[in-house]
């Protein structure tokens, strides 16, 4: 960030001056509300005092859309003006208190959402990962921890969300867009790099050049000469005209290759050759042509692991992954779910001309219920964004109520996915003990998909993630190690960890790696790396 970057809290809810600059405050995100415009909207609690209870009622706190400073309360009539609070403290946790409130205040957890009596202590933990809470049946809030919101760039993008993550993805994408240098786009299947190279495209001086994308797992190595560098007429049987390939369609402008982690090897050293001379040879002619294209590329494979294995080619990685971009998995990004979900309706509705169903649903007879949103918000999403938009498109054409009954819908979810929400102190301690013995697994049985979606979740901490699958911790490092992704911060090499710094921030190195934060620290003193 520029050093004229400010801080945009809500005036009425900000930080008092002595709060540490780099604490994460406790933030409020309307998940559901019968006005499914308020979804997204926020509220920052006050960090007055590190123990100060936060009262939440019909009339306060306001909440507004990100980087405004004004809003609205939540006004809905089941909430009652008499305030439950939330407190956090560095010793305790969070503690919901409902003692002396009329409002219902429902925990979302594994078996549902339960009914907070008096009080309920839960885990920073679970703070961190995310708290669900359903006030009075119709509305639900994540309470959760994010960094202060800063002035970000304005981009011509079509990324949805303003959570934490995508947050710093358009910060990454500002300051990448000022480069001419290739830039390697990393993320899962689903979550949006052709949008990601979109943005950086739009953002900068080739903005009004061409963006051209192929999708290179397509391309055979007999026609992938013609398609990428094209052909004159005559080149070959059938070649009646002259053609331009990709390179060509996108000079002046920007060429997406898309799942060059799938390129053949044969096409690998097509692209490297016309990478490092700048020119391309179309198929058949005399000379060839000198071209003026910046390079994207995009992949959800592991590379580096590639490399190694000799199924990737060096230079042509290096030559591509001179900066790299990360983007987050949807299950990172839990405040911008029901922002995803609620664009991704309308945007079917208003196709299919039935946008009324949404916007004109009532409190008492909602078309999207609450009780849908929130299941869908503690979902996982291994699909990410595009198995969002097809579980939103699948919802457009339904006249509602909608419900999990449905069983096509259950078929496009699949509960195995739902992450389990993190169980109170006290009451909930003795329902842990039980549950571990059940879910015992032979490490045979636990996909790589399943136990990397597992580590995500419990930010790659071997303890926890152990007893989650009933192994040993010596049994859980030899599945990271048979894992075609996944690695242990003790096989980081210094080379390894320098080369990220140059592109990821301190504080997300643990993730860049999916090692524990603790785990990274111990091995970077192991190599010297801290003062």
């Amino acid at each position: 960030m520029s050093e004229d970057t400010t801080t945009i809290i809500p005036r009425q809810l900000a930080p008092s001056s002595h709060v540490a600059p780099l604490a994460r405050p406790v933030v409020l995100t309307i998940l559901y509300h019968p006005d499914v415009r308020r979804i997204g909207d926020e509220a920052w609690l006050s960090a007055a005092s590190p123990s100060h209870p936060f009262p939440i009622s019909r009339k306060s706190p306001a909440f507004c859309q990100p980087y405004e400073s004004s809003g609205r309360a939540l006004e809905i009539p089941l909430i009652s003006r008499r305030p439950f609070t939330i407190t956090v403290s560095d010793r305790d946790g969070i503690v919901i208190t409902t003692t002396g409130s009329g409002t219902e205040v429902q925990l979302v957890g594994e078996a549902g959402a339960e009914a907070i009596e008096g009080s309920c202590q839960l885990t920073e933990e679970a703070l961190d990962r995310g708290i669900q809470l359903v006030l009075g049946r119709r509305v639900v809030l994540l309470v959760h921890r994010r960094a202060p919101r800063e002035r970000v760039p304005v981009l011509k993008d079509s990324m949805v969300g303003a959570s934490e993550q995508l947050d710093m993805l358009r910060a990454q994408v500002a300051t990448a867009a000022m480069s001419r240098a290739p830039v390697l786009i990393r993320g899962e299947t689903g979550v949006g790099k052709e949008l990601v190279a979109r943005a950086l495209h739009d953002a900068g001086e080739r903005a009004e050049g061409p963006f051209v994308a192929v999708n290179l797992a397509t391309l055979t190595p007999t026609l992938a000469a013609s398609e990428l560098f094209g052909h004159v007429r005559g080149a070959f049987s059938g070649a009646r005209r002259d053609s331009d390939g990709y390179f060509a369609r996108a000079n002046g402008g920007t060429l997406f290759l898309d799942e060059i982690g799938e390129c053949k090897p044969e096409i690998q050293a097509m692209l490297l050759r016309a990478i490092e001379t700048g020119e391309i040879h179309p198929v058949g002619a005399s000379k060839p042509r000198s071209l003026d294209v910046r390079l994207l590329a995009a992949t959800d494979a592991d590379l580096e692991t590639m490399v190694s294995s000799g199924n990737f080619r060096a230079p042509l990685y290096y030559r591509v992954a001179s900066h790299e971009i990360c983007v987050p998995p949807l299950r990172r990004r839990k405040d911008d779910a029901a922002r995803l979900l609620v664009h991704f309706i309308r945007l079917e509705l208003e196709a299919l001309g039935q946008r009324a169903k949404l916007d004109e649903q009532t409190a008492e007879h909602p078309w999207l219920p609450a009780t849908l949103v929130t299941t869908l918000c503690r979902y996982t999403w291994p699909g990410n964004v595009r198995q969002l938009r097809n579980v939103a498109r699948y919802l457009a054409g339904l006249p509602g109520p909608l419900s999990l009954r449905d069983e096509r819908l259950r078929s496009l979810l699949g509960y195995a996915h739902v992450e389990p929400s993190a169980p109170a102190r006290g009451q909930r301690d003795a329902r842990k003990s039980t549950t571990a013995k059940s879910k015992k697994r032979a490490p045979r049985r636990v996909s790589d998909h399943e136990l990397e979606v597992l580590l995500e979740q419990l930010d790659y901490r071997i303890r926890p993630a152990a007893e989650a699958l009933g192994v040993s911790r010596p049994t859980l490092a030899a599945m990271i190690d048979r894992h075609p992704r996944l690695r242990r911060a003790r096989h980081l090499t210094r080379e390894e960890i320098e080369s990220a710094q140059e592109h990821t921030p301190r504080r997300e190195l643990w993730r860049r790696f999916r090692v524990s934060e603790h785990s990274l620290k111990v091995r970077m003193r192991q190599l010297g790396m801290f003062e």
